[in-house]
């Protein structure tokens, strides 16, 4: 069997794969794929579905309309260094301080993945979180605060999303679920029959895609339920001794080491209208660059409802200087709660 004949087998293994998983996760799209030949004919494969918010549609992880988010800080020394360095970090999983992070499926699906495998998942998977803005006069809230606010004495950044999310290239934003719920099901449903394909077929493909194994980083224990987490993720591979990226990002690629002394990674995604914003955009255009990345305007900070008026009058000292780096202007303000706080009455 010659290279030309033999190509379509893998072509009707992966379509047949394709046509399935869309039973499940019905917006799934095509990416790329890899064959092995053994002489001339392939015997196994590895394939990808496009990782972006359009795989989500019509699942329970679908953010159905744009919302402004709102990134909580402990600190405000944090927020004014997302500020005056131009970027957002998203962490990988492993530096976040959830150990169910990626697991939680797992162990209550009882999948068959390794420790290995499942470490790989936590290290290449990058994330930020956010919550959804629902009322744009009280954007935050008090739970909020105290979880991950530094119990009122952070601050916070509301985002406005200012390109559509499905066209984003290896980004996805996507709802958190919490415990055993339907989604839960679904891909349950999914891996029974991701097994029995492969059984039925010798395990023709050789990796687990991407857009799936994502999904694993959007589940949580139900305890935590009451974040309503909206989860910005992405992914970018790296090795693990010599720490030198394997895969392309647009994203620059930075390693750390975390107070508990585990070493983590980070990706810094450009700003709106920073200067590594506008580097890149002259550099690829304006409309390539709205499809490739998701692009996050600062709309406004909120100070945590502890801070004082002089750190208010501070930070808006800041925003103002930096006003020709972001060419607009910065309000910055108190938390709602802090008239509540200090009237309790």
């Amino acid at each position: 069997m010659n290279r030309k004949s033999a190509t379509p087998y893998i072509d009707n293994i992966v379509e047949k794969y394709l046509k399935s998983a869309k039973e499940f996760y019905p917006s799934l799209e095509f990416g790329s794929r890899r064959s092995w030949y053994s002489g001339d004919e392939p015997l196994f494969c590895k394939f990808e579905f496009r990782l972006n918010s359009f795989n989500l549609n019509k699942t329970e992880y679908q953010t159905k309309r744009n919302y402004d988010l709102i990134h909580y800080s402990s600190s405000v020394q944090n927020i004014i260094e997302i500020i005056n360095s131009g970027y957002l970090r998203l962490s990988n999983l492993i530096a976040l301080n959830d150990p169910q992070e990626v697991s939680f499926l797992v162990k209550n699906l009882q999948m068959k993945f390794t420790n290995d495998q499942i470490d790989g998942y936590k290290n290449h998977f990058f994330t930020a979180s956010f919550c959804k803005v629902t009322n744009k006069n009280r954007p935050d809230n008090f739970p909020m605060w105290r979880l991950y606010g530094g119990d009122g004495l952070g601050a916070a950044i509301v985002f406005e999303v200012t390109n559509p999310i499905d066209e984003w290239s290896n980004f996805l934003l996507a709802n958190v679920q919490y415990g055993s719920c339907k989604s839960v099901e679904r891909f349950r449903d999914f891996m029974t029959f991701h097994e029995e394909f492969q059984k039925e077929h010798s395990s023709v493909i050789q990796n687990f895609p991407k857009a799936l194994s994502s999904l694993m980083a959007l589940h949580k224990n139900k305890i935590w339920e009451h974040e309503k987490e909206v989860r910005l993720l992405t992914h970018h591979e790296f090795d693990q001794y010599t720490l030198k990226e394997s895969t392309h990002h647009i994203c620059n690629l930075k390693h750390s080491i975390a107070k508990s002394g585990i070493n983590y990674a980070y990706v810094e995604l450009p700003l709106f209208k920073s200067s590594e914003y506008i580097r890149i955009e002259k550099a690829i255009s304006p409309t390539v660059l709205k499809s490739l990345i998701p692009i996050l305007k600062i709309k406004k900070v909120i100070l945590g409802y502890k801070n004082s008026y002089d750190t208010l009058m501070d930070f808006q000292s800041i925003t103002n200087f930096l006003y020709p780096q972001y060419n607009h202007y910065i309000p910055v303000q108190i938390s709602h709660l802090n008239e509540q706080m200090s009237n309790p009455t």
